[in-house]
């Protein structure tokens, strides 16, 4: 399994602009610097000659060059200095005049020294691998921010307020090793809200992430099995940070989906990898619509939340 070659190039296509943008604001910079003083555009020619100069000595093979070398490389240095001289003189930033890439290991070029693709390129590729499954989700829609407690009957308001702060400080603390989530409960409760608002933190922070209905991203992978031999979006959900599946049980069930379900559950779950799902349905539920290996798979691992409450997408604000 592996990540589509399409983001691949694209990740080259956004380094390549990425260092070309570089490469011109440090010439802008550079010009900008060198008409106001134009002595250091004179001392880098000279040092460029003294450079030539220095290798066509050695390459001419010539025993007596030693002394001509030498004082090339002596005058080379004094040249060095007159120029340091005057970036302290006129508190120039020496640094202004060079590139600082995104990457340090590959200068944004793509590849390692020793030739490999550097691990940016895989990072970027994907980055845009998750971001193209996340499209049809409306996360700055849902925040934490715009989740209101008071909304909650009185009975359920001070449970959900410990799930809502739960969740707060799972997004924020977030790391790799946090546990695995189960949210339980009727439609309208929440669980999606709450879900995204953690998927956008998460993100903020660096993470991959992958967030979606389940039957969105079932209908992917389906499409990809059955046509394209592409494994892309089986291998991103398998193997992201953080995967958030939403509405756990509403999808067409048959045998290629039950399957792929507990591929995805149990492979996460052997590489301790933080999984959120979200279920309109009771385990007894779940168990019909799956199998009691699956359920158990969840039961046994995740951390469970049962919201309550009425729909208050229907509440007054």
């Amino acid at each position: 399994m592996g990540i589509d070659k399409k983001y691949y190039n694209l990740a080259f296509s956004k380094l390549d602009e990425r260092r070309q943008n570089e490469i011109n604001r440090t010439q802008i910079r550079k010009n900008k610097i060198y008409n106001e003083f134009p002595q250091l555009r004179e001392i880098d020619k000279k040092m460029a000659e003294t450079t030539v100069a220095v290798a066509r000595l050695t390459l001419s093979g010539d025993q007596n060059a030693t002394d001509a070398v030498k004082k090339i490389a002596d005058l080379n240095l004094e040249l060095q200095k007159t120029k340091k001289q005057i970036f302290i003189d006129n508190n120039i930033d020496e640094e202004s005049l060079k590139e600082h890439f995104g990457c340090e290991m590959c200068s944004d070029t793509g590849y390692n020294k020793d030739g490999k693709m550097c691990d940016c390129v895989k990072n970027i590729a994907r980055t845009l691998a998750y971001q193209e499954l996340n499209l049809s989700t409306p996360l700055d829609k849902s925040s934490f921010q715009n989740f209101d407690v008071e909304k909650y009957p009185d009975e359920a308001r001070s449970i959900m307020s410990k799930i809502f702060e739960f969740c707060k400080n799972y997004a924020y603390d977030f790391k790799l090793t946090n546990d695995s989530l189960m949210f339980m409960g009727k439609t309208g409760l929440g669980k999606t809200h709450l879900s995204l608002a953690i998927a956008g933190v998460v993100i903020e922070k660096g993470y991959g992430v992958i967030y979606g209905s389940l039957s969105n991203l079932l209908s992917k992978i389906e499409n990809e099995h059955f046509s394209s031999n592409s494994t892309s979006t089986i291998d991103s959900v398998c193997n992201c940070d953080l995967l958030i599946i939403d509405d756990l049980g509403t999808e067409f069930s048959t045998p290629f989906t039950r399957s792929t379900v507990y591929e995805i559950i149990n492979h996460r779950q052997l590489n301790s990898k933080p999984t959120i799902i979200s279920t309109n349905l009771s385990i007894d539920e779940l168990e019909k619509a799956y199998t009691q290996r699956v359920v158990s798979r969840i039961c046994g691992k995740y951390r469970c939340f049962e919201f309550l409450g009425n729909d208050i997408r229907f509440e007054n604000n």
